[in-house]
């Protein structure tokens, strides 16, 4: 899109704004109009807006990244789902895994919400090899009970190399049963199992 149709875009509210902002949406922008357009979701993004936060992943730079790491300081003032964005948004930019392995914060917190939504986030990327022993972990401890599903569509999608998707849940629907209703203790067992097979 045009940066004018970008800024219409920007300025629509409820179901005029859409669903977001796609890689499509910068591809017919210069540089500069680029920039400006970053520049406007940053600081949207920078007052709680998770639209604009989430758009950020497709305009990114090394300063953005910059001030993401900054807006760390800001997560008292807005709720867990933006900190929860936030680390998606700089994972997709810097690829660093430390920024999924900091949603623990979340995973292993006491608002059910909160991990939840954070273990959804680990689910919808392709984790590097040595997330398996943080997830594992989590499936087995007892404590991560409203983020069982999305820690493991995470771990079958770090077994695959790729995201979890509606294929691999139903292939995998009978281990999924299995690990979900078994005791805490008995997962890693179950898991273990499925490796070698």
């Amino acid at each position: 899109m045009s940066i004018d149709q970008f800024q219409r875009q920007y300025a629509a509210h409820g179901r005029e704004k859409g669903d977001g902002y796609t890689p499509a949406d910068f591809a017919e922008m210069t540089d500069r109009e680029r920039e400006k357009a970053r520049d406007m979701m940053l600081a949207r993004a920078l007052a709680g807006n998770t639209v604009d936060l989430m758009g950020l992943r497709h305009v990114g730079d090394a300063g953005l990244v910059a001030a993401l790491r900054q807006a760390a300081s800001r997560v008292a003032s807005f709720d867990w789902r933006w900190d929860v964005i936030r680390h998606e948004v700089l994972f997709d930019l810097t690829q660093d895994k430390a920024y999924l392995f900091d949603l623990a914060t979340y995973l292993d917190g006491r608002d059910g919400r909160a991990q939840e939504g954070a273990a959804n986030a680990l689910a919808w990327r392709v984790l590097p090899r040595d997330a398996e022993p943080f997830l594992v972990d989590r499936m087995c401890d007892g404590r991560h009970e409203g983020a069982l599903l999305g820690l493991m569509q995470a771990w079958l999608g770090l077994r695959a190399a790729a995201v979890c998707d509606p294929m691999c849940f139903q292939r995998h629907l009978p281990l999924i049963r299995a690990v979900t209703s078994a005791a805490p203790t008995r997962r890693r067992q179950l898991l273990a199992a499925e490796l070698t097979v």
